[in-house]
């Protein structure tokens, strides 16, 4: 936790230290604001009432994406998991298809939903799905085999196998894909703010840029950081407690 701390101390510093070394001459725009005026327009932002409609639009797009990611995803990765054929059969298409990045079939998205809510879930669900999918089938098909010929010797049937033994020997790695996935989540949904112009942080930080309003839009790209590792936070806490159904976790 100290050299955290320290490592915030430092950069910080840096980032004061290097604003004034290239501070403009009196009159004149800066495009590299100072830490203080970055901490001040964010300061501003958080106080300012009209600002929170910006986020609860974002992250309304961030949750209903990934719930629907997860609805999706958990289930078809079971059955690939549960499939040996299946499994053998679908991997390699889904691994071609998993690192297509979302501004890739942005434009094709627009063009068949326009911009909205439908726009932002249908290219967040791209950068979702496909981890916690092939985490999801990797998991269950990996169960130990000796955990699935003990459920068998005491005649314990199929969904009870499924539920007790296939699910939570993959809870852990679907745990990980999830907190992988929310945050890339985040992420794309402030993009497709900023490009296609969907109402949110993102669109609030391409108008701070149109207007070369510098310490907002250094405001706003340090709030979406900050929130970003609340996320990432949130989720690895779930991760770790998804762990101790590891081999080998903390009991």
């Amino acid at each position: 936790m100290g050299l955290a701390v320290a490592g915030i101390a430092i950069l910080a510093a840096a980032w004061q230290l290097y604003s004034s070394a290239v501070a403009p001459a009196a009159g004149r725009r800066a495009a590299f604001p100072s830490l203080v005026d970055t901490l001040d327009a964010l300061g501003g932002l958080v106080v300012d009432p009209s600002f929170w409609p910006y986020v609860g639009y974002t992250m309304r797009a961030w949750a209903i994406a990934l719930v629907i990611s997860v609805a999706i995803a958990v289930p078809l990765g079971l059955w690939l998991g549960l499939s040996p054929a299946a499994y053998r059969f679908f991997r390699l298409p889904l691994e071609l298809i998993r690192p297509i990045p979302a501004v890739v079939i942005l434009p094709l998205v627009i063009v068949l939903l326009g911009t909205g809510l439908n726009f932002q879930v249908v290219l967040i669900m791209q950068g979702v799905v496909w981890p916690v999918l092939i985490q999801t089938a990797y998991g269950v098909h990996l169960t130990h085999r000796t955990l699935l010929e003990t459920a068998r010797s005491f005649g314990i049937g199929r969904w009870r196998v499924i539920a007790f033994f296939r699910f939570p020997a993959a809870a852990p790695l679907i745990a990980t894909s999830l907190k992988i996935g929310a945050t890339v989540a985040f992420a794309i949904a402030v993009t497709t703010e900023y490009i296609g112009g969907s109402f949110g942080i993102g669109s609030m930080l391409r108008e701070a840029t149109v207007n070369e309003n510098i310490p907002a839009a250094y405001a706003i790209t340090m709030f979406t950081g900050i929130a970003g590792v609340v996320i990432v936070l949130v989720f690895a806490g779930i991760e770790r407690y998804f762990a101790r159904w590891a081999p080998g976790g903390e009991s």
